[in-house]
């Protein structure tokens, strides 16, 4: 286990739920003598900066990932770290962490938090060709008060997230070398590129409420964001940051029609690009980033914008809306919103 930085605080985070699962650290990934057991965990290691502990759940699943998948999680979990490594979070140090009304999201945790665990579940969704995929963050770290009691801090830096892939979709992902674009962009929902994260700190303008069919040109304001946007928008009109709000909500993904293949937009392109626009919305909940390892990305002419994405794959309604628990710096567990 790593060292904690001594000017790091360390938070204790105890909740009651029934189900639960201890998982112990497995060796290496790299090492030829890792054996999958019933609880996997992907390595700790000592660099400095931000770590995503990647764990996987199977004892109440029907399913377990294969070698090569898990692969292709580390690897998406390695793309990530690149990008937030100038991030690093205060640890907490958890009995049990769970997403609130999710069963089977229950971790004991018997070492710190430092700096997020993800949850890897291959589980039944709703079969083929539907929701291929949910994520979200379950436990965040905060500060100060949050709306409508006082302003946003800007700090929602999750501690502990859920990727959940429906088992009747992976084979055909994985057959179409896909899979490793949905670990990457579901990953990214569970660091807070996440309904829960925009609507706490308000960061998503001009929202459909349910049920009207007037139209709304939804949009992410968070000032990063916007300044990433706008320095490869020349000539765009709309609002920026454009978001998907097909239906009757807002989803959390960039609007496809204007962005196209970028990585969080709601349609798998193959290879969609990681943009400084998505990492900028990252900065704008509270982490540092890297810029220098977000892809080359150029908002692409209004003709191409809406052009089949490779397989026709949607992600379709993937960010749960479930509730999300925050702690401050001090230990105080603020309840789900």
């Amino acid at each position: 286990m790593r060292a904690q930085p001594l000017a790091a605080a360390v938070v204790t985070v105890l909740a009651a739920c029934s189900d639960e699962a201890s998982l112990p650290v497995s060796p290496d990934p790299a090492s030829p003598q890792m054996a999958l057991s019933r609880a996997v965990v992907g390595p700790l290691d000592d660099r400095s900066g931000y770590d995503i502990q990647t764990w996987g759940y199977f004892p109440n699943d029907s399913a377990e990932f294969t070698d090569p998948q898990w692969r292709d999680i580390w690897d998406a979990a390695r793309r990530w770290e690149a990008i937030l490594a100038p991030s690093d979070p205060w640890t907490v140090h958890a009995g049990m962490l769970y997403c609130p009304g999710v069963a089977g999201t229950t971790v004991r945790v018997n070492a710190e938090v430092d700096d997020i665990i993800i949850l890897f579940r291959l589980v039944r969704i709703d079969g083929p060709d539907g929701v291929l995929a949910q994520a979200a963050p379950c436990v965040t770290r905060t500060r100060g008060l949050l709306p409508p009691f006082g302003p946003a801090t800007l700090d929602f830096l999750p501690a502990y997230g859920v990727v959940m892939i429906d088992e009747a979709d992976i084979d055909a992902l994985e057959r179409d070398q896909q899979l490793g674009d949905v670990f990457l962009h579901e990953i990214g929902h569970a660091l807070g590129f996440a309904s829960q994260a925009w609507d706490i700190l308000g960061f998503v303008e001009d929202a459909r409420p349910p049920g009207s069919a007037i139209y709304h040109d939804t949009y992410f304001d968070g000032p990063r964001a916007v300044e990433a946007f706008e320095d490869i928008a020349d000539g765009y009109g709309g609002t920026v940051v454009p978001v998907d709000n097909r239906g009757f909500q807002f989803t959390a993904h960039w609007r496809e029609s204007v962005m196209g293949n970028e990585l969080m937009s709601p349609s798998i392109g193959g290879g969609g690009a990681l943009s400084l626009i998505t990492a900028n919305a990252l900065v704008d909940i509270g982490y540092t980033i890297d810029p220098r390892e977000v892809d080359r990305y150029e908002l692409p002419a209004e003709g191409d914008r809406a052009a089949d994405r490779s397989g026709g794959r949607s992600y379709g309604h993937d960010v749960p809306d479930w509730p999300v628990m925050m702690i401050d710096r001090d230990g105080k567990i603020i309840p789900p919103r």
